[in-house]
């Protein structure tokens, strides 16, 4: 039964068709949940991207964008979700494409998440890669068309035959104007301001475009009032438009004076020049870069190789018979003489031979003209013949290259290749380390693939492969070989190419072989004990700022062997905190030669604490750093035990102290009560007992006292004591009333910082001990604490005015500067101790923002 087309709704399509609508677009369509899932893609994902749907459904649509784009694109993303429907607008964001390039892509978003059916947020998006690539390509050729009229002083005129109005630029008008207070009067006076014999060729110029002949241009001349001439080229065309021909005719004028003097004055001196050339056997040159031609002599169109029919080539021409190896700094130099990093011209290379070999010719030249940009105008000089010379230049190298080779082979067997006629060359070390002989090599040079262990063979066949196809000069490898005896060794195998045949490709190749053998298994212990010892080494470069790190280095961060170990990129391993420490030590080693020993806390994933320990130990120079090495040793099992230890023990001073506090200090209190009552019934029944009875209880007083005060030292920091604050001002009072020293607390009213009972039991320690050192060895006489917040954390100051610590002591040398060391260590702080002007100590400690 047929059904009345305009009996459809625009919504009765069955989803299917939908569907089929969605998977046939060209662009990218793909619903999104609120967390920025992918919920669906359709198949256009595959020809953009390069992904499977199924491949990525369920994953974050932010692991695939650029991560300089990532935080904008999520941005837009959240805005949507807030804005709902408010105006849906597209952006641009670089994703990535399956390969691992970047493709740009034009986006728009939808937030559908309010909506029952469609429940989510769509995203459409279209690749526009090519057509930005298009617009910015655009842009430049503009730019350069720019560029190009202001170099050549070009001038655009336009010419209305049928009413006769000439239309010129400001670049035409100064052009014909013949003196500076000359105005532009129109066409009648145009032509009359050149020469009489050019005024005819310029006219008929002028009626041929006028008639619909296409393009033409002349070079005419128009006197000027100190009776020189101004060379003007002029080019003129009509203009057509889609359905008629137009009455306009577009013009260019362009001033030519400079260059038409140059070859008024080149043909003045180009006689005596070439009488000059022919006589020496010198080829002479004048390259025009703008024009991107060369005017040469006969002689060095005969050096160069070049075929005989005119002495004007383009560049290109010169540079065919260049040697491909050669050929790139040729170029380079030509580029820079155009650009204006030199003014001199010096190169030598070879170029092709009738005889098919190689010639060498050098090119020697100077700029002679640029313009006002500083681009090169016209450069000039001469090819000399220097291929004798290069040839004993090229024996002299080849006799050094061999005794090089012979002087430095005392540990080292070296070979020389002749890849034509496939002989190998070796001497005795290098058929000592194979145990063949040379003879035998020499017969079957295969032998020593053969050799080479099944694992390493393809990669010395594909070095070798680069080298002989002529890809790269240089042939590098290292791997294992079974020599006759049975033994397996480690080779390192070297070299290079020494000589090209005339189509570049290698014609002999020399290098040397080295046993490693004792290297390779101190490198594999090496790793071993790294792995096994969590331990990595590095190293650093003063004078360069390079790091080189070990295998291990990289297992302990969990870093990719693509991680580049700058100073900068090691400081971002670590909390800013930390990290400040690392890069205090690294630049005191630089600059102080100061070895280190330090422990910090490193970046781990979330729930994880990692510790690390770097030693720095330095080589110097002539009294100066050299060299900076070291190891790294991760050592968070050790530190996270120790702080179990520590807590442990921590608890365990804190039940003790309860218990003393709780128990038997309350047993002596009631006791003291006891005691009290009982002595005054004692007292009146036997006043002679009532001196033995007072003394009993003074003494019990005091027992009870002690008591306190060593359950309060077993845990000075609790909530209930006001926490560090209160331990601290108590610690100062006692302080002050058993010694005769002025001990003060100071702390910023309101900004206490709030420290768990681990942290302030550490920092209450490291007072202790700062106070017992200035009390007992520095002989102070006062002595001022402070607790102040800092920008990240807090500063704990403690300032004496005795005589100071020794300069020789430091943090590792006596058992309670390590205390204090390792407890500023275990809360992620850094001490420092110092003596202050004038007399005194001043012991600082920095730490972290504390957890409550």
């Amino acid at each position: 039964m047929a059904v009345e087309r305009q009996d459809m709704e625009p919504d009765a399509l069955p989803a299917g068709a939908y569907r089929a609508l969605v998977e046939a677009a060209l662009d990218i369509i793909a619903v999104l949940d609120r967390e920025g899932r992918i919920r669906f893609v359709n198949g256009a994902v595959t020809r953009l991207l390069g992904y499977r749907p199924a491949d990525i459904v369920g994953k974050p649509v932010q692991d695939f964008y650029h991560p300089e784009d990532r935080a904008r694109a999520m941005e837009r993303l959240a805005r949507t979700i807030e804005e709902r429907d408010a105006g849906a607008q597209t952006e641009v964001y670089r994703l990535r494409h399956s390969d691992g390039s970047y493709r740009q892509l034009e986006s728009l978003a939808v937030s559908r998440l309010d909506d029952p059916e469609a429940g989510g947020i769509y995203l459409v998006a279209r690749d526009v890669t090519d057509r930005l690539a298009a617009e910015a390509e655009r842009v430049v050729v503009q730019a350069r068309r720019q560029l190009a009229v202001r170099v050549a002083r070009l001038g655009i005129w336009e010419w209305n035959t049928q009413t006769g109005e000439l239309i010129a630029d400001e670049p035409v008008r100064e052009l014909v104007r013949q003196g500076a207070d000359q105005r532009w009067t129109g066409p009648e006076e145009f032509v009359q301001r050149f020469l009489p014999a050019d005024r005819g060729p310029l006219g008929q110029a002028l009626r041929d475009a006028a008639n619909g002949k296409e393009g033409g241009g002349l070079v005419v001349r128009m006197p000027l009032p100190d009776h020189s001439l101004r060379w003007l080229y002029l080019h003129a065309q009509p203009m057509h438009t889609k359905d008629s021909p137009s009455p306009w005719v577009l013009g260019l004028l362009m001033d030519i004076t400079g260059q038409k003097r140059a070859e008024q004055e080149m043909a003045s001196r180009g006689e005596l020049l070439e009488l000059a050339a022919w006589g020496a056997g010198i080829g002479t040159w004048t390259w025009f870069p703008a024009r991107d031609c060369s005017i040469l002599n006969e002689r060095c169109v005969q050096l160069l190789g070049l075929p005989a029919g005119g002495l004007e080539r383009t560049t290109a021409e010169c540079n065919e018979p260049v040697h491909p190896d050669d050929l790139p700094e040729l170029q380079r130099l030509e580029a820079d003489t155009v650009a204006g990093k030199t003014d001199m011209f010096d190169c030598a290379y070879r170029v092709r031979a009738s005889d098919s070999g190689w010639r060498w010719v050098m090119d020697r030249g100077r700029v002679s003209e640029r313009d006002e940009s500083g681009q090169a105008v016209r450069v000039s000089g001469v090819t000399l013949d220097i291929d004798e010379a290069k040839r004993r230049e090229q024996e002299l190298n080849d006799q050094r290259l061999r005794l090089d080779l012979a002087l430095d082979a005392s540990r080292l067997g070296t070979w020389d290749f002749d890849v034509v006629s496939n002989d190998l060359l070796v001497d005795e070390r290098y058929a000592g380390i194979v145990g063949l002989s040379a003879a035998a090599l020499r017969r079957d040079n295969v032998e020593f693939v053969r050799r080479i262990h099944e694992e390493d063979r393809p990669r010395l066949l594909a070095a070798a492969g680069e080298c002989l196809e002529g890809r790269t000069g240089t042939l590098r490898f290292e791997g294992r070989l079974l020599r006759p005896d049975g033994r397996l060794i480690w080779i390192q195998v070297e070299g290079f190419v020494a000589r090209r045949q005339p189509d570049g490709l290698p014609a002999r190749m020399v290098g040397t072989m080295a046993d490693v053998t004792e290297r390779r298994r101190e490198d594999q212990l090496d790793r071993a004990g790294e792995r096994v010892a969590s331990l990595g080494s590095y190293e650093l470069d003063v004078a360069t700022g390079r790091f080189h790190w070990s295998e291990g280095s990289y297992r302990i961060f969990d870093l990719p062997g693509s991680f580049a170990p700058t100073q900068e990129a090691i400081g971002g391993l670590f909390p800013p905190s930390q990290g400040a420490i690392v890069l205090d030590a690294l630049r005191a080693a630089q600059e102080e030669g100061r070895e280190f020993d330090i422990e910090v806390e490193a970046l781990a994933g979330p729930g994880r604490r990692r510790w690390v320990r770097m030693i720095g130990r330095v080589e110097s120079f002539r009294d100066r750093p050299a060299r900076v090495f070291g190891i790294m040793q991760d050592v968070s099992e050790r530190r996270m035990l120790e702080a179990e230890l520590l807590e442990a023990a921590n608890r365990e001073q804190q039940k003790l102290g309860r218990d003393l506090h709780d128990g038997l200090g309350q047993e002596l209190t009631g006791i003291a009560l006891l005691l009290q009552g009982l002595g005054q019934q004692v007292k009146a029944a036997n006043p002679s007992l009532a001196r033995p009875f007072d003394r009993v209880s003074t003494l019990l007083s005091a027992a009870i006292r002690s008591t306190r005060s060593l359950a309060h030292g077993l845990a000075p920091v609790s909530v209930g004591q006001r926490g560090l604050e209160g331990a601290l001002r108590t610690l100062s009072e006692q302080a002050t009333a058993s010694h005769s020293v002025s001990v003060t607390f100071e702390v910023d009213p309101g900004k206490t910082p709030s420290f768990g009972e681990v942290a302030g039991n550490h920092i209450y320690r490291i007072v202790q001990e700062a106070l017992s050192n200035a009390i007992r060895h520095g002989r102070a006489k006062t002595i001022r604490i402070r607790l102040s917040p800092a920008a990240n954390g807090c500063l704990l100051d403690i300032t004496d005015d005795g005589c100071g610590i020794d300069p020789e002591a430091a943090p590792g040398n006596g058992l309670g500067l390590r205390s204090m060391n390792y407890r500023a260590q275990a809360i992620g702080g850094t001490l420092s101790i110092e003596r202050v002007p004038g007399g005194g100590t001043r012991v600082r400690l920095s730490c972290p923002q504390p957890a409550a």
